[in-house]
């Protein structure tokens, strides 16, 4: 067993920003980038429940009349930020994932990219991921669809390698569990390098253990 063999900053995997950098929006590009430039900024800086429509219009420097046009709600903005985020997440891992040749080193990359979101965009992904759990969110089907892949690809994942099934249950357990243990962690300010290295190396151990290795 060797543990958290990725290294963060050698295999960075996840874009510094989600859309954009807030040095964009002085670049004028088309409204929608501006609106998701801005959500992904304020929400990062302020959290999701504080933050104001007008709040959003002032920094992308949009008329109310143009953020309606694109979006319907904060909600509905939310959910297409989340979407973009996950979007990241997902290509991010399967890629990763095809780099590697063995179980244990698709678990580990999977990891170390997810791990590496919450380093980045931690407040962020906290918050959106608080407000996809609220029952009704608008976030929740976009969550749904990428827990379903991922534990669709690790199941087969360890099929192929072992020949024993993985239950899927029992991996989106995992999964779900990996994610409530981030948000929780997350009030406690972001995850340092040491921290990410020792919580990869901790949760890689669990995931391999789940499967009765």
């Amino acid at each position: 067993m060797t543990g958290a063999r990725v290294q963060p900053k050698e295999r960075a995997s996840v874009p510094s920003h989600i859309v954009g950098p807030r040095a964009k929006l002085g670049k004028r590009p088309p409204s929608t980038e501006r609106i998701l430039m801005a959500a992904e900024s304020i929400f990062g800086e302020r959290g999701f429940g504080s933050v104001s429509v007008e709040d959003i219009l002032n920094l992308a420097d949009v008329s109310r009349a143009t953020f309606y046009q694109h979006f319907k709600s904060k909600e509905e903005l939310a959910a297409a930020l989340f979407d973009r985020a996950l979007e990241v997440l997902t290509e991010s891992v399967l890629a990763r994932f095809a780099s590697e040749t063995t179980l244990e080193g698709k678990i580990a990359a999977g990891l170390d990219v997810y791990l590496e979101l919450w380093q980045r965009h931690g407040r962020l992904v906290q918050e959106l991921s608080i407000e996809a759990l609220r029952p009704g969110s608008k976030l929740a089907p976009a969550r749904k669809h990428v827990v379903d892949t991922v534990v669709q690809v690790l199941c087969a994942a360890a099929e192929t390698e072992t020949g024993v099934r993985f239950d899927p249950l029992v991996c989106e357990h995992l999964i779900l569990g990996i994610e409530a243990l981030l948000v929780h962690r997350g009030l406690d300010g972001p995850l340092t390098d040491e921290a990410r290295r020792e919580l990869q190396a901790k949760l890689l151990q669990l995931i391999l253990n789940s499967r009765g290795r």
